[in-house]
């Protein structure tokens, strides 16, 4: 069996999604913040007349952010739960459509991640599985868990 995948460009190791959430690819612009909420929510964007919150990956993998050099761009993420309907995810570059089979995943050599991961003094319930994609390190996250800590933005 093989599916459409989508390798998303981030710091650190790439993420892995299906293909089917993908909506856009944007120039990145800068978020606008909201007071109080973690530093991996860069804030939110304005796409097509709605408000996105916008993901630092590498924030949220526990990564210091290296904020937006040339050439970043903003994913626009769809379906991630039924009371966010987009999700905005900062990337290195342009994302590219992957085909995926099983033989292509393997579980990572990387220490089995936490029940939670602490970021910047905030406790996270797991929002990835460190994996192997073709041999490469490679991340997925859980939308439906993202989902739910953006809840309420």
């Amino acid at each position: 069996m093989e599916i459409r995948g989508l390798l998303i460009p981030v710091p650190g190791d790439p993420v892995l999604l299906p293909s089917a959430v993908l909506v856009e690819v944007i120039t990145y612009r800068t978020p606008t913040k909201i007071e109080g909420k973690p530093s991996w929510l860069l804030g939110v964007v304005e796409w097509r007349g709605v408000s996105v919150p916008t993901i630092s990956c590498e924030g949220l993998l526990g990564r210091p952010d290296q904020g937006a050099p040339a050439g970043t761009r903003v994913a626009i993420l769809s379906g991630v739960t039924a009371g966010l309907p987009f999700l905005a995810l900062r990337t290195r570059g342009i994302p590219r459509f992957v085909s995926v089979k099983e033989s292509d995943l393997s579980a990572s050599q990387e220490s089995s991640v936490s029940e939670s991961l602490n970021t910047n003094t905030t406790l996270l319930p797991k929002v990835y599985c460190p994996v192997e994609f073709n041999g490469k390190p490679a991340k997925i996250l859980d939308l439906e868990i993202l989902g739910g800590l953006l809840s309420g933005i």
